[in-house]
Formats: C-alpha cells, sequence, structure tokens
C-alpha cells in the first residue's frame, strides 16, 4: 500500500503524491479521474532506488517529474528531474543544504512546493521565511526570489528565535487561471496553534510581480479554489475542524481574473 504525503491542485483535477517502499516507486494519483473513471488512474510512476525518502513529487511539462529527496545521513535535500530516460539535477538550482539546529528544524529547507504555468515552472514558498523561489527546469535562465517585506530574512535572525516565537509564514500554494495564489501567515508559531491571527492570499503572476492581497477573517491551515471561483479554507487547529466556502466569483471577474 503506497503511503500519500500530500494532496494538492493543478488546474481543474486533484491530485495525490505517494511512495510506494517496496518498488521504491514515487506516484501521481489523479484523484479526479480515479472518482471519475472507479479505479486508480497514475499520471506519474518513477522509480528512484537511491532515493532514502522524498516528500515532494510534482508531475512537469513533457512528461518529467521534479523530485525532492533528503538523505538521511546529512539532512541534505536534493532537487532532481526524473525523465522518462534519466534521472538528473536541475542545471539552474542547487539543492538545499542541511542546517539543523537545536529544535531539530531544517529551515533552509522547509518549503511548500508547487509546479505551475502547465507545468513548465516551478515555486518553492519557504514555511519559515519570508520568501518564494521561482524556477524553471525547462527554462534555465528564469530564477526569481519574491520577497514579502522590507527585506529578506537571514537564516541566523530566524534560527535565534526560540521555537514558539518563529514565524510560520507560508502554508500552501494554487495555479489559478494564470495566477499564482500563495497562502501567507506571517504570525509566530504558538499564534498558530493557538488559533489566534489571520492568514491572508498572496496573488502573483506567473513572472512573480505581485498583483493582489486577500485578507481572511481566521487561520487557514489549508485551502483550495475550483474552476468556478469557489474559495475553500480549512481549520482544524481547535479540537473541532472546520471547512470554510466562500463564492470569490465577483471579486476575481472584477480585477479580470
Amino acid at each position: 500500500m503506497p503511503s500519500f504525503s500530500a494532496i494538492y491542485g493543478i488546474g481543474d483535477s486533484l491530485y495525490a503524491d505517494a511512495y510506494y517502499k517496496p518498488k521504491h516507486q514515487y506516484l501521481t494519483l489523479n484523484l479526479s479521474a480515479t472518482v471519475a473513471t472507479g479505479h486508480e488512474v497514475y499520471s506519474r510512476i518513477a522509480t528512484m532506488e537511491k532515493a532514502k525518502y522524498a516528500d515532494v513529487i510534482r508531475p512537469l511539462a513533457d512528461g518529467d517529474t521534479l523530485i525532492m529527496s533528503t538523505d538521511l545521513n546529512s539532512g541534505t535535500r536534493h532537487r532532481k528531474i526524473i525523465s522518462p530516460s534519466s534521472i538528473s539535477p536541475i542545471a539552474n538550482i542547487g539543492n538545499l543544504e542541511a542546517d539543523f539546529h537545536t529544535d531539530d528544524l531544517n529551515t533552509l529547507s522547509g518549503a511548500i512546493t508547487a509546479a505551475y504555468d502547465n507545468g513548465t515552472k516551478v515555486a518553492e514558498a519557504m514555511t519559515r521565511m519570508n520568501q518564494i523561489n521561482l524556477y524553471s527546469h525547462a527554462d534555465t535562465t528564469f530564477r526569481k526570489t519574491i520577497c514579502v517585506g522590507s527585506g529578506l530574512d537571514r537564516i541566523g535572525d530566524v534560527d535565534s528565535r526560540s521555537k514558539e516565537s518563529k514565524i510560520r509564514t507560508y502554508g500552501g500554494m494554487v495555479d489559478h487561471k494564470g495566477y499564482l495564489v500563495v497562502l501567507h501567515h506571517g504570525i509566530t508559531e504558538k499564534d498558530y496553534r493557538d488559533n489566534t491571527g489571520q492568514s491572508e492570499l498572496h496573488i502573483f503572476d506567473f513572472e512573480g510581480n505581485p498583483y493582489a492581497r486577500v485578507k481572511l477573517s481566521l487561520i487557514a491551515v489549508a485551502f483550495f479554489i475550483d474552476r468556478n471561483d469557489r474559495l475553500y479554507l480549512f481549520n482544524n487547529l481547535d479540537e473541532s475542524e472546520y471547512l470554510y466556502s466562500v463564492d470569490m466569483k465577483d471579486w476575481f471577474d472584477n480585477r479580470n481574473i
């Protein structure tokens, strides 16, 4: 039985990443197609025997797959592209080196990863730092860093804070109608666990230019926007679990999204 690590949306479909240990297979299950057909539909099946652990598997354009695997000895996370004939590093992007500290948290490698623009680009939003990294494995000239705030966080400054006072920054991303929508918290870890504060949605175009900011009235642990511009927000930080639904069609239409 494969073990699932992430569920996310691309376009109109919902996907789930999975790892099948006996065969060292990394799978991408198309949940939408599975429900529609009544049987499991896998859009990607890749084998990578040398990887001890992979927590990111994203289908890309032209049949390629982005995989981020962690070396359990050093803690380094390796970015690799799996194509039908080879496994190779990304030419214009390095690896995420280990940077473990007292709370056993790899600040530098903590990121929410999404493929966007029809799988031609990748966005990595740091969960502990105020930056989003954009790059393309197909176009090695495309590489950008988005900063939210007056300046990029310094790793040393982030690591010097206590675990409860560390800032939880990003929590999820979706590719919606030509824009990258990112869930941003900007609150301390303690406030996040205590369910105190509000999240925001930050909207960028595919080149990384800021477009809009939406302030929410609650902390959203996860979110999704469907093809009809309906926003879904999930919160399970209290004893109960809540799913909120908001019709955003007029908001998106008024901004030509």
